[in-house]
Order: C-alpha cells, then structure tokens, then sequence
C-alpha cells in the first residue's frame, strides 16, 4: 500500500500537517518496501477545489491508496468513500513524521 501523509516540509523529521489538502508536503510512503519520497502539494494555495485536486492527483500520478492524517475534509472522504481509498485519522498528539515511522515499526526507510 502507498500512503500520503501530509507534511510541513520536505524532511524525515517534518511535523505533520494538521490540514491534508493544503499542507505544503506530502510524504509518500510505500509501506511493503520503506520507500519513501517528499513531493510539494501544487494544490497547497488552490483559491477552491484543493481537496478534489489532491486527491485526483495523489491517486492518479502518484499511485496512493491510503490518506494519513490529522484532519481529512468532506470531500476527500467522499472521494475515497467512493474510490475506496483508505483513510487513516491519526491522533492528534502524533505530531512528528519520526513518531509515525516508530510507531509503524519500519525497519527501512530508503529515499526515491
């Protein structure tokens, strides 16, 4: 499975986002393998649309079959209920990508 995880920047320490479709990030993490590759959120500063732009591009271009994320919007959760992408709420105190790569006991993490 490949996850997006929404990030603050470009870093295996990055914070996590607490908005999924405008964050300024997103890690994509293949967890079968640990590899992993920070991309920037062209729909970050969208005036509207960012959620269905997101998702249609982490899906499509980028393969993702699971959001992690603080906050997931409306939409998004339609589109996924509909696509059948799976959503992953995490907890608010999991502030830290380091703390989720623990957390999912990710032997290796390799950079794309």
């Amino acid at each position: 499975m490949i996850a997006a995880i929404p990030v603050e920047s470009a870093s295996e320490n990055a914070a996590i986002s607490m908005r999924f479709a405008r964050s300024g990030f997103f890690c994509i993490l293949n967890r079968a393998t640990g590899d992993m590759q920070f991309v920037e959120n062209e729909f970050a500063s969208s005036k509207q649309g960012a959620g269905k732009g997101v998702f249609n591009w982490l899906t499509g271009e980028l393969g993702v079959t699971q959001f992690m994320g603080h906050e997931l919007g409306m939409k998004l959760q339609h589109l996924a209920t509909e696509k059948k992408v799976q959503l992953i709420i995490l907890p608010t105190n999991l502030t830290a990508l380091s703390g989720l790569f623990g957390l999912m006991k990710l032997q290796r993490i390799s950079y794309l």
